[in-house]
């Protein structure tokens, strides 16, 4: 699995929906605008500590995954969270090493728990989507294409007259 180049990131990005992203502002907003803890530690005994994480939390995951911000790479080799601890340079840095940044926390979380909530603690992930919202709101508005009935029916009309 090779390191996606930030072309093809963006091309990803490019292709969620507005209400994807819609749902991923409101998401991201939510979270960080909540002031309760997003995450608690859960001792039980006989198990393994584990993290629950808010439903904010839960739901802005799910909302990155449902706008394609979610990529497959080699996160295991890449250096990006030692690059861009504490979200530095990662709000000048492409948009695609924000993408890998989030890619890489939720794909770790898997591993080593509580790395969500390092990365919310130390500002990593609000900086992480703050740079991706400004990219979203740098790209152009696309108009929804004509259907192309209209073209069609002078088309069709054009090739009838034609016949006659």
């Amino acid at each position: 699995m090779d390191v996606l180049d930030d072309a093809a990131i963006e091309s990803r990005l490019r292709a969620a929906s507005s209400d994807c992203w819609g749902t991923l502002w409101s998401a991201a907003d939510k979270m960080l605008a909540s002031e309760g803890p997003q995450s608690e530690w859960i001792f039980n005994s006989g198990q393994q500590p584990y993290i629950r994480y808010s439903d904010e939390v839960n739901v802005l995951l799910a909302a990155l995954d449902g706008a394609g911000v979610v990529v497959e790479f080699p996160w295991r080799q890449w250096d990006g969270l030692s690059r861009y601890e504490t979200g530095l340079g990662l709000a000048d840095a492409p948009v695609a090493e924000s993408v890998r940044v989030l890619s890489m926390m939720i794909n770790s979380e898997r591993f080593v728990t509580g790395t969500i909530a390092h990365l919310l603690e130390d500002g990593t992930l609000a900086t992480a989507l703050e740079r991706l919202r400004t990219w979203h709101g740098e790209q152009p508005v696309l108009v929804p294409a004509r259907s192309g009935r209209a073209d069609e029916r002078r088309w069709s009309r054009w090739r009838l007259r034609r016949r006659s």
